[in-house]
């Protein structure tokens, strides 16, 4: 049941999001953006962590970035790039988590989960250790993730994308991980 709930959970939030990216962006959109956001909901007070963001970046600046997401032309690691290089008050956790949610087959979400869930996993070949990482590590990150859904697929999974990989290593941390950390 818990599956199949949060199965329908992911498909709704990729539905909310690649219909509220279309919407001519403002600063009432942008608050539905971020409040919708799993990453923001460590926030007990999200008005104030959207205002802050608007304050320290401008409405037009953020207009700007957010209208390179709905852009498919555009790698996933470039909008990382775009946006971490020069957006206050967005992190990783937010910005792969958003892009995820618009291309879940090419992009997937590098939080502090994840990384604990991949180092108990014992994958090497990815910067574990960072919470900010670089376009190329994010490029890194969503082949290898690729890798895992093409797996997924051959199991059974066939709607597997990036989103429900994401889904495994939130299992992985819940299960695994989180009752053994200190």
């Amino acid at each position: 049941d818990r599956y199949q709930n949060d199965s329908e959970d992911r498909e709704t939030r990729k539905v909310f999001f690649r219909d509220l990216i279309k919407k001519p962006f403002d600063e009432a959109v942008f608050a539905e953006i971020i409040k919708k956001l799993w990453a923001s909901q460590i926030f007990g007070n999200k008005e104030y962590l959207v205002d802050k963001i608007v304050k320290d970046n401008g409405i037009d600046k953020l207009k700007s970035k957010f209208s390179l997401l709905g852009k498919s032309s555009i790698t996933p690691e470039k909008k990382y790039d775009s946006f971490i290089g020069s957006v206050k008050g967005m992190g990783p956790s937010m910005v792969t988590e958003l892009i995820c949610y618009l291309e879940p087959d090419r992009a997937g979400i590098w939080n502090d989960k994840a990384r604990k869930a991949l180092t108990w996993l014992e994958v090497n070949r990815l910067p574990l250790n960072k919470y900010r990482i670089t376009g190329s590590e994010y490029k890194e990150l969503n082949q290898f993730l690729e890798l895992v859904a093409s797996k997924m697929k051959q199991t059974g999974y066939n709607k597997a994308d990036l989103l429900l990989v994401d889904y495994l290593l939130w299992e992985v941390w819940d299960s695994c991980v989180k009752n053994v950390e200190v």
